[in-house]
């Protein structure tokens, strides 16, 4: 039967510490809550003699989910009043 040498108990636990020291722990980082975005506009067009008007809104409103899903609504109201030049 051929004896071990027995091992030093600090030797192994210094060297346990020296390999959980070595090693970065990956980080962390919470996720935010999906929010809205929103893009607005108004363009406003009049001449000088009143004769045509131009009015135009436009919303866009944006919402990306957890699971990389992106909702996407868009509304866009123009209204074009006046005579036309030919009569």
């Amino acid at each position: 039967m051929i004896k071990k040498k027995p091992k030093s108990v600090s030797k192994a636990l210094a060297t346990a510490t020296c390999a959980l020291l070595g090693t970065t722990a990956m980080p962390v980082q919470a996720q935010e809550e999906p929010a809205w975005e929103f893009d607005t506009s108004l363009l406003y067009y009049s001449e000088d003699d009143g004769r045509v008007q131009d009015v135009s809104i436009a919303l866009l409103a944006r919402r990306l989910f957890a699971d990389d899903k992106i909702l996407t609504l868009g509304l866009t109201v123009d209204s074009l009043t006046g005579a036309t030049p030919v009569g």
